[in-house]
């Protein structure tokens, strides 16, 4: 290799991570690290750096010689990688990253523990991951199209750029042959739940009604077969079942009008629950509960049946409580003018704009008071209230006692 065309890898290298803040390393041929830019974050024991890079340089060389290889590793770092060639000679990979695609919660770093058997100290975990860069899949596309250019002056296409979803041997387990298990049901008479009952049962939650809902529910007993979702164990059977029952129901409510992200957020902790469940009688109980619970909040949704216009500003509030909210924003949000959107809140809601945002505000303050270890000035500050003595004020005007009276009263 000329060492032009190497001064010319390093300056692309150099290039990449400068406007990108993406740490890169070039290999050579022998799988030795040439050169490097950006400080790599070293990962706490579970994906030693050196053993990684090189089962991903193993995995790049089997790929397309060339073409960009975008790259996942476990638990969910992501590598771009390019096979760096000359004249047809193979003469060095280049590696981009690691980076994530999203945030990593504390509950996914758990997840990560359990799944790997690690002793490492959460806090550890979660140092790692948060420095490493937040870079969306599309993106890592298109710094491998651009890097791929400033290489080989040729243009590529997104859809020519290889995808390894792992860096190790993933083979999924064969899936049964179907008409075999067709014959046995038909054999045996075994056949799974009319659909349009499914359709019925989840209807009820869509419709709020929660006497129809355990009605239609009781009727589909001895109506057909549940599904089998696991083989191997019992309970996780049944995990599965309620798992599938939960998202169905969370659609069912969505359509219902629940606001999506309470109902996404409510699957979440339901499904979590599930997953902490020791019995089966506790994964059926969870299940009837959430279902339950699913109705009801449509039915509550459904009796503050609201506009497009002011339904869309309630939810902008609802997923911004944090922010500092105001009247042009919500404006610009629904597409009316300030005064407009005020009057029309107003007539259709009952109460003024600030003083629904002032109660959404409480509501959550009594939350955070209950459930969490916030400090009283954590929790105002957050909110948005210029003050401990303010929020104070407005928290008894709500709520009828202060925010401390509260707190005790619920402790």
């Amino acid at each position: 290799m000329s060492s032009s065309f190497l001064t010319e890898v390093e300056y692309i290298c150099k290039l990449v991570y400068d406007t990108f803040k993406l740490p890169v390393v070039y290999y050579n041929q022998n799988d030795e690290p040439i050169f490097e830019f950006g400080v790599r974050a070293k990962p706490p024991t579970f994906t030693p750096s050196k053993k990684a890079q090189l089962e991903l340089l193993n995995s790049v060389q089997k790929a397309r010689s060339g073409a960009p290889v975008l790259t996942s590793s476990y638990p969910i770092e992501n590598f771009l990688s390019l096979v760096v060639d000359f004249s047809g000679d193979q003469l060095g990979t280049m590696i981009i990253g690691p980076s994530l695609y999203h945030v990593v919660q504390n509950e996914m770093i758990k997840g990560f523990k359990n799944d790997l058997h690690l002793t490492v100290d959460e806090e550890r975990l979660k140092n790692y991951f948060s420095s490493l860069p937040i870079v969306p899949k599309s993106t890592l596309l298109h710094i491998g199209q651009m890097t791929y250019y400033l290489l080989y002056h040729k243009k590529i296409d997104i859809l020519d750029i290889v995808e390894l979803h792992n860096t190790t041997d993933h083979r999924i387990p064969e899936i049964e042959n179907s008409d075999l298990q067709l014959s046995e049901n038909r054999q045996t008479k075994l056949f799974h739940h009319s659909y349009l009952r499914e359709k019925e049962v989840f209807g009820c939650i869509t419709e709020g009604n929660k006497d129809k809902l355990f009605s239609k529910i009781a009727s589909m007993v001895g109506a057909g077969q549940l599904g089998v979702l696991s083989k191997r164990s019992h309970i996780r059977n049944h995990k599965n079942l309620a798992i599938t029952a939960i998202t169905l129901a969370t659609r069912a409510a969505m359509d219902g009008g629940l606001e999506q992200e309470t109902a996404y957020t409510l699957s979440d902790l339901y499904i979590q629950t599930i997953e902490e469940a020791g019995t089966v009688v506790q994964v059926e109980r969870i299940q009837t509960e959430a279902l339950s619970d699913f109705t009801d909040r449509v039915k509550n949704s459904r009796q503050k049946k609201y506009s497009q216009p002011i339904n869309t500003c309630q939810a902008h509030i609802f997923k911004n409580l944090y922010e500092d909210l105001s009247l042009t924003e919500l404006a610009d949000v629904t597409g009316m003018s300030p005064s407009y959107l005020s009057k029309l809140f107003k007539k259709e809601v009952g109460m003024s704009l600030s003083v629904f945002i002032q109660n959404e505000r409480i509501d959550e303050a009594k939350k955070l008071l209950i459930f969490s270890q916030y400090s009283l000035t954590d929790i105002y500050t957050m909110l948005n209230f210029t003050d401990q003595s303010y929020f104070t004020k407005v928290f008894k005007k709500v709520t009828g006692m202060t925010p401390k009276e509260f707190k005790k009263s619920n402790g």
